[in-house]
């Protein structure tokens, strides 16, 4: 069973930021390039979820294979000059080419897609337990601040029980800051899964429309109101972002702040709102291919290319902390008398950290 994720550079897809062990002093023949480029090329023709675009690039690619553009290029290096190559032609940073014979063979015998829908995963990625499901930092910040530092979205199927203690932590806050500034994305399901507990409708919210060229389906992204816990519905969330926000991290925060449930504080983000597979090349070459876009609910839109909408832009290293202001400042309006002081104290505690 495969897995649709928000590309990112950790866990399976690890492979395409350091590819598997290969001889890069061995040159790969003229066949082998025009091999993996028609491979490539025929990957983006029917699977790539922009198909102008995709042709365009298509015969991008193909005019320079044919002046020579990869001639000489070791084997262990023909994946990388194809991926940059497939961004820059593209402006879709999601796309990548690595040479793994592991996953190749994994892919060959498990197709991307099969069985999407069907049955989840029999266990959960290795790394998710050391990881602690993404949920790196659960707290209660001074003031009645909830901070929950989440760093990648991992599968849905397993994260429930991990999910639902998190949000239980920060249930009784006034205000929750989200830290996103270290998530490069995961798994789209997860996505929806975390947003159901910042509403309390009694029926599922829709966020988003997905359309997926590979299964030809359109399906709702939506809350599921029957996920177990309580919920933060009414108390105010601040996504923190910045660059290294990708991909499923920017869809949590894009479809939170479109719903009127989210500012987001801090930087621009990566602009990768394409989900898709790993999909097996030529032998040994496999490649990560977009091939499904959202349109939000409310704005019809995406953050494709642009990034996710800033409402306090602000220097990334001190975004936390201009967030933790905003809240500190919202509870400065709920009008216990009891806690003035001490919350006029904090925020300005906080106003000398940022102007330090």
């Amino acid at each position: 069973m495969s897995t649709k994720v928000f590309a990112r550079d950790r866990g399976r897809a690890s492979v395409f930021v350091v590819a598997a062990a290969l001889s890069l002093g061995t040159t790969a023949s003229g066949q082998d390039h025009a091999d993996l480029v028609h491979s490539v090329t025929d990957m983006l023709r029917t699977r790539y979820v922009l198909p102008e675009r995709a042709e365009r690039a298509a015969l991008e690619l193909e005019r320079r294979l044919e002046e020579g553009a990869y001639e000489g290029i070791a084997l262990g290096e023909i994946g990388p000059a194809l991926q940059r190559d497939l961004r820059e032609i593209t402006e879709d940073k999601h796309f990548a080419v690595a040479y793994h014979p592991g996953m190749y063979r994994d892919l060959r015998a498990n197709p991307p897609g099969a069985g999407e829908t069907e049955q989840p995963a029999a266990s959960p990625d290795p790394r998710a337990a050391r990881a602690n499901l993404g949920f790196t930092r659960v707290e209660r910040l001074e003031g009645n601040v909830g901070l929950l530092r989440y760093d990648e979205f991992f599968s849905a199927t397993h994260s429930g029980e991990k999910t639902r203690a998190a949000v239980e932590l920060l249930a009784d806050c006034d205000a929750v800051v989200i830290d996103l500034r270290a998530n490069w994305g995961g798994d789209a399901a997860m996505v929806a899964l975390l947003a159901s507990y910042f509403f309390d409708a009694p029926e599922p919210v829709l966020l988003a429309t997905a359309h997926d060229r590979l299964t030809g389906e359109t399906t709702r992204v939506e809350t599921d109101p029957g996920a177990p816990g309580r919920r933060i519905a009414s108390a105010p969330v601040f996504c923190v972002v910045g660059a290294n926000t990708r991909s499923a991290a920017e869809a949590l925060a894009y479809f939170l702040r479109s719903q009127g449930r989210a500012t987001t504080v801090g930087a621009r983000t990566s602009g990768g709102a394409h989900a898709g597979y790993i999909f097996p090349l030529i032998e040994n070459f496999v490649m990560f291919c977009p091939t499904s876009r959202r349109e939000d609910a409310v704005t019809g839109g995406d953050w494709e290319g642009e990034g996710v909408p800033i409402d306090v832009e602000c220097d990334e290293d001190g975004a936390a902390t201009r967030a933790h202001l905003l809240a500190v400042e919202h509870a400065m309006t709920l009008g216990r008398e009891e806690d003035q002081q001490s919350l006029r104290d904090l925020a300005d505690a906080l106003r000398d950290a940022l102007d330090e």
